[in-house]
């Protein structure tokens, strides 16, 4: 078992379930399970730079401006992506691109 960064008091390793699941949801975070039989997922890549942003997702590219409106363009894709699959959920994975 490893403690997480940050002294949150959260501990888990890759196969132990979470004890303060209950306190987070009631938060509004989300979480992933690692079970094979999970609604559909869909994967969206986000990579990070200084000023832009490429979104990834459903086989096509967007490049966007790393500001307030490309991050409401970004939220309003990946809400489309979800409702365009009935029970279907964006999970979104991030890059930094490196760049300075």
């Amino acid at each position: 078992m490893r403690s997480l960064a940050g002294g949150t008091g959260i501990h888990c390793s890759k196969l132990e379930p979470l004890n303060e699941r209950a306190r987070m949801h009631r938060a509004g975070l989300a979480f992933a399970s690692m079970s094979q039989n999970n609604a559909t997922v869909v994967y969206a890549g986000i990579d990070i730079a200084k000023d832009t942003l490429q979104l990834s997702l459903c086989g096509t590219s967007e490049n966007l401006p790393n500001d307030a409106k490309g991050h409401a363009r970004i939220l309003r894709l990946l809400s489309a992506a979800e409702a365009a699959r009935p029970g279907a959920k964006v999970h979104v994975i991030l890059e930094s691109s490196g760049a300075r």
